[in-house]
């Protein structure tokens, strides 16, 4: 049990020997896109459209992680900004209703790859016999993908 554990390795097998707690926050902060277009005409009034591009995008994520066992506890904390460089790919169709109002829908496929170290660690020995004192290293990749449809209405000034 934990109580007769003399180092951490017999116990790896017990979970009551560990505890573990976990936080961890991920928010997009924003995306830049720049998408190239082909629109070609089916009819006089509707159009349709596919696309391609790049997006970047800037994101913060921050969290904290806790082992706590008999001999040992390690905390890791982390708070980065981090960025991705992805792709956009988009499709959609435009009618022009009179020669000035244009109502349209598209929609939008992005992904980013997010990696980001979280590393900040430190190692704290329980006890007074407790030796173990330690750097935890963690790498955390987020695939982030976002579909989107809109809907448009566009209205010409000249």
């Amino acid at each position: 049990g934990p109580d007769s554990c003399a180092n951490t390795a017999p116990c790896n097998g017990d979970p009551s020997f560990y505890t573990q707690s976990n936080s961890f926050q991920f928010e997009r902060d924003y995306d830049i896109d720049l998408i190239g277009r082909v629109h070609w005409f089916v009819t006089d009034r509707l159009a349709l459209n596919v696309g391609a591009g790049a997006s970047w995008a800037q994101a913060s994520a921050s969290g904290a992680s806790t082992i706590d066992g008999t001999y040992k506890k390690l905390d890791t904390k982390f708070d980065k900004d981090v960025s991705s460089l992805g792709y956009v790919l988009t499709a959609g169709a435009t009618y022009w209703a009179t020669d000035r109002i244009t109502i349209g829908v598209s929609y939008d496929y992005k992904r980013h790859d997010f990696d980001m170290d979280a590393s900040a660690s430190d190692s704290l020995p329980i006890g007074p016999d407790a030796k173990l004192v330690g750097h935890a290293h963690d790498h955390i990749d987020i695939e982030d993908e976002i579909h989107t449809i809109k809907a448009k209405i566009g209205f010409k000034l000249n």
